[in-house]
């Protein structure tokens, strides 16, 4: 089977990516001042003229990991769950 070919990186397309990453992050700031304010309405429905956004609660349960290795000690290994990560950081050049 060929191997698909993949196009090389370039200056351009990291520029891009940086570009793309800061609007990214000033359009979720916007996104959660919203949010926020909708939260704090408390009102369970608030309607716009195209969207509607609803106030959803909900209970989540999270275990601290060090308690859980302090409880379970050496048998630890029999929950753990190990999973490799590739990200990429991208950061704005100094002049």
């Amino acid at each position: 089977m060929a191997k698909a070919k993949i196009a090389p990186v370039t200056a351009n397309d990291i520029d891009t990516l940086g570009a793309l990453l800061a609007d990214i992050s000033r359009l979720t700031k916007q996104a959660d001042a919203i949010k926020d304010r909708i939260k704090d309405s408390k009102k369970a429905v608030v309607e716009g003229e195209l969207f509607r956004a609803v106030l959803v609660k909900q209970e989540r349960t999270t275990y601290d990991p060090r308690k859980v290795e302090l409880i379970l000690g050496d048998k630890v290994s029999l929950v753990e769950k190990v999973t490799e990560v590739t990200s990429v950081k991208v950061a704005a050049l100094q002049a």
